[in-house]
This record gives C-alpha cells, structure tokens and sequence, in this order.
C-alpha cells in the first residue's frame, strides 16, 4: 500500500492539534493510501507534547522531539532522518501547518496534481481563484514582495508562492533530495520552507499550483515567524545560492 505522510511543524499548538489531526483523518483521499503523521514538537512550552500523546491514541504518530526549541531547518532535518530509511518512490509527502489555517479541503486537489505528473504540488495564495482572509495588511503586503522578490531572483519554473509550507512532494523526487544531504543556508528561520523549493529546482521538478484559501482567523496563537530574521536569511540564500558569494 502506498503511504501519504502529513508532516506538522509544532510549537506552542496545543489548542490546534486535535483538530488539525482529525481532520487530517477525515480527508478526501484515495483508499489505496495509508495515512501516516510525523509530528515534530520543536521545543513546545504549552501542551502540545500532552496533545500529541493524546493523538497518538487514536491513529499513529510518529513524534520527532526536541527538548528545546531549535528552529524550523533542523525540524526539517529531523523529518528528512526519518523519512530517508521509509520513504518509497509511490509515496507522497504533505508538509503543512499545525495552526488549523491550512484548507485540508485542497488535498483531493494536490494529490489529483500529483496523478497527473506534477512533483510537487503547492497550495498557493497567488495561484487564480486563492485568497488570503484575515491578515494584518504588513504580512499580506509583505508575504507578496517576499515571493515577488524569489520569482524573479530564484526563478523556480511555475512557483509563485515560495514561502507558505502547505506543499506535497512526490516520493521518488523528495527521496533523491534526502539521499543527496543537501545542506541548509537557512539556520532558524522560515526562510527554509523556500530554500527546500530551491534546492529541489535542481532536480528539474514539474511544479503545479492550485489555489489555497488561507484563512489567518483560524489560527489558534500567535505568529511564530520572527520577521527580520527570515528576511535577512531570504538575503543570505540567495546571496550564497544564486550569485555564489
């Protein structure tokens, strides 16, 4: 049977998880995948790990944990560990927000994507028909100039937005990735939710987009983001990966 994994970035989402996990099992997907959740608890300080336990009584959770908080890229690595001895070329692999803002309804989507030939699939805000509900008018702004900046700088055949995780990523393509260690430039932040994109240009993926309707009044806390960081990382990769400084 072919496996569909659902990776979660946890921090401090102990009100979210439940409901993120369930509706994770109740998802349009086809029966001949088995669900699988890798849950990676990045030094929570609430009761996410209590929530995960939990979880994990009702279908399997793999939980990849870390005492304190470490940052994104090494929860990342921590799940590429993992994946890289059980990933099959048939599988697929979900990435996407522990916060309840992602539209689980897009996954029939993505993965109808998949079956068409696309590599990776993105639930974009700038794919036609998306639309983003709820932001502070600086992170909209922002997150815009952000991916317009990558469009033009990074150049990723048919990637508009590059900085929202909601992604999946066919299994043969994200196993070659795993296997080639690839290391990050991003050291803490967000910034290596694109950097992975990045990289994964190199193996000449078909990029397919399909419209997200993100909406930000669904999240349970606070913006985990720390914006002057990711900006100033966004500088170092591209610094360092497009014009080899």
């Amino acid at each position: 049977m072919q496996k569909a994994y659902f990776v979660l970035m946890i921090y401090n989402e102990e009100d979210a998880i439940s409901g993120v996990v369930e509706s994770i099992l109740h998802c349009d997907l086809p029966a001949r995948y088995e669900r699988r959740i890798i849950a990676v608890n990045d030094g929570s300080t609430d009761g996410s790990g209590g929530a995960l336990e939990r979880a994990a009584k009702i279908t399997p959770v793999h939980v990849i944990s870390f005492a304190t908080r470490q940052g994104i890229p090494i929860s990342f690595r921590g799940v590429f560990d993992y994946l890289g001895s059980q990933l099959r070329d048939n599988d697929i692999v979900f990435t996407l927000e522990a916060d309840g803002t992602n539209d689980i309804a897009c996954v029939p989507h993505m993965v109808q994507a998949i079956e068409e030939g696309a590599d990776i699939v993105i639930a974009s805000r700038y794919a036609p028909g998306a639309a983003s509900l709820g932001f502070p008018w600086h992170r909209l702004w922002g997150s815009s100039v952000v991916n317009l900046f990558l469009q033009m700088l990074w150049g990723v055949p048919k990637a508009k937005d590059y900085s929202v995780l909601y992604r999946v990523y066919r299994g043969s393509l994200l196993r070659k990735y795993i296997a080639d260690n690839i290391p990050f430039i991003a050291r803490r932040s967000f910034a290596v939710i694109a950097e992975i994109l990045l990289h994964l240009s190199r193996y000449k993926p078909k990029v397919v987009e399909i419209p997200l309707i993100y909406d930000y009044r669904l999240k349970k806390g606070k913006s985990k983001m720390k914006l002057v960081q990711t900006l100033w990382e966004y500088v170092r990769i591209t610094l360092v990966t497009i014009f080899r400084l």
